[in-house]
């Protein structure tokens, strides 16, 4: 029986899939970095790959282009806006979406943009915007 966290999840991938399957069709000379979303590791390689991370909360998608006064693009992706935001906009005070939000600040204030992606059309908007600056 598949529990909710993991459709969720399944979705997510799904998302991710998209969005770089995207990017290497629209934007074959940009550089980009994914984390491999959906991924069956071995619990050994799961636990040392683990273990070699900054943080659990590192955004799902690096874009390696400069543009104006940002060094590169980070995306958090999410299945949809429900998952980071509330119904009144704001964002989600769930644990790890403010885990995310403290990394992605940190990244900011390094010179990076850094933003949530839910879904496949904002991710693309997000990418499509920021590529064109």
């Amino acid at each position: 029986m598949i529990r909710k966290n993991q459709t969720k999840k399944k979705l997510e991938d799904q998302v991710h899939k998209l969005v770089v399957q995207y990017l290497k069709l629209r934007y074959q000379q940009v550089i980009f970095r994914s984390d491999g979303a959906g991924l069956k590791l071995p619990i050994g390689l799961a636990m040392k790959f683990k273990n070699i991370q900054c943080c659990r909360a590192w955004p799902d998608l690096f874009i390696a282009e400069p543009r104006k006064n940002f060094a590169g693009l980070y995306i958090e992706i999410k299945k949809d806006r429900d998952e980071y935001l509330r119904k009144d906009g704001t964002i989600r005070q769930d644990k790890h979406i403010q885990e995310q939000l403290f990394v992605m600040a940190k990244l900011q204030a390094k010179g990076y943009l850094c933003n949530f992606g839910g879904g496949f059309a904002e991710c693309k908007n997000i990418i499509d915007e920021y590529l064109s600056l």
